[in-house]
């Protein structure tokens, strides 16, 4: 929001620079949270779709997240907005001196954090697309249409993070034109807001469920439930 308001009003750093000191937090944090988040999610896949991983979750994602969207605050300066190329960047273009300004606001806890997301990502993929290539070249091996659903799903939404990642650790190690500092920033807003289509696109339940939303449709919450309970006790029995 604060990026807009700067964008549509022309307005720079020292117009509001309490605004932009908590949009650069904000954003910093939200950018933490996002990719620890899109971790989890990839492991998560991991532990539906390999047995040997069963009743080994991890819990306590969210409280996880949160703690490090806030305490990411007390360790690092907020990454500010730089109006130039209409992005938050290590050098914000609020004084003569470029220099400072790079060794002033740039932390080194950045590009860190977006590599190991990045290897990360690739590591628990790579150890998924082995198990899915393992068990479709085995005689007897079937692998659940939902799981490879959810698969989907999460190698999507990954992939937008962390080609939003690869994107920012490039434009602040290496000199670039505007416009490709302009188009990492749209990778990194778009790695916020493909969740939604994804799951509608390819989660027939979401999908359904917004369809109802939009249309108002008044489901019986009563039928709904036992349809669940009915399910889950077929499931149970063994047959």
């Amino acid at each position: 929001m604060a990026r807009l308001i700067y964008s549509i009003t022309g307005a720079v750093f020292c117009s509001n620079i309490a605004l932009n000191q908590f949009a650069g937090h904000l954003a910093w944090s939200a950018w933490f949270g996002s990719t620890f988040n899109c971790i989890a999610l990839a492991l998560n896949r991991v532990v539906e779709m390999i047995p040997a991983a069963h009743d080994k979750s991890v819990y306590m994602w969210m409280i996880v997240c949160i703690a490090i969207m806030i305490g990411r605050a007390f360790v690092t300066r907020p990454v500010l907005y730089n109006s130039a190329v209409a992005a938050y960047l290590a050098a914000p273009v609020i004084s003569d001196d470029a220099g400072w300004e790079v060794n002033h606001y740039t932390s080194i806890l950045l590009p860190i954090h977006n590599i190991s997301v990045i290897a990360i990502l690739g590591i628990l993929y790579v150890i998924l697309c082995c198990y899915v290539v393992k068990i479709r070249s085995a005689a007897s091996g079937t692998i659940d249409r939902l799981q490879v659903q959810l698969f989907l799903q999460a190698l999507v939404i990954c992939a937008s993070t962390a080609i939003a990642a690869i994107s920012y650790v490039f434009v602040e190690f290496v000199p670039v034109p505007r416009a490709v500092v302009i188009m990492a920033n749209v990778t990194w807003q778009f790695s916020h807001g493909v969740h939604g289509i994804v799951y509608i696109c390819l989660n027939k339940l979401i999908r359904t469920e917004v369809g109802d939303l939009l249309r108002c449709n008044n489901r019986n919450p009563k039928l709904f439930h036992t349809s669940i309970h009915t399910v889950t006790v077929v499931k149970g029995s063994g047959h």
